[in-house]
């Protein structure tokens, strides 16, 4: 969605895009996602943060 056209409940665009420039400059968005992939994690009865790490690379 562009972001002059938000949905009618939304706040006006320059202050949605604001919020969001902000929260990306600050690390929020960042940590929101990966909060929710532990969550996540959590929720399917795993460990909040991954025991391995498979590092795939081309010669």
């Amino acid at each position: 969605m562009p972001w002059r056209y938000p949905p009618h409940d939304f706040p006006p665009h320059a202050t949605v895009f604001g919020c969001f420039s902000a929260w990306t400059a600050d690390g929020t968005i960042e940590k929101l996602g990966l909060h929710l992939h532990r969550m996540v994690r959590e929720q399917k009865g795993r460990k909040a943060e991954p025991t391995a790490c498979v590092i795939d690379a081309q010669s």
